[in-house]
């Protein structure tokens, strides 16, 4: 490899990197906010409104 394509090379991966990153940080953080609105739903006590409560959650979440 030539000088130029080593430089070229580093330059396409560095934004793939960043680009991952994005998607990785994306991924956790709604990953995070099921796993807080879960526990929260746990307090709720009435069965058909928790259900319909994680319904919701795992229909927002699979739209991300």
């Amino acid at each position: 490899m030539s000088r130029e394509e080593v430089i070229e090379t580093n330059e396409r991966l560095r934004a793939l990197r960043i680009r991952l990153e994005e998607s990785y940080d994306t991924a956790k953080r709604s990953l995070i906010t099921l796993m807080n609105k879960y526990s929260d739903s746990k307090s709720n006590r009435n069965v058909f409104s928790r259900y319909n409560m994680l319904k919701i959650m795992i229909k927002v979440g699979s739209n991300l």
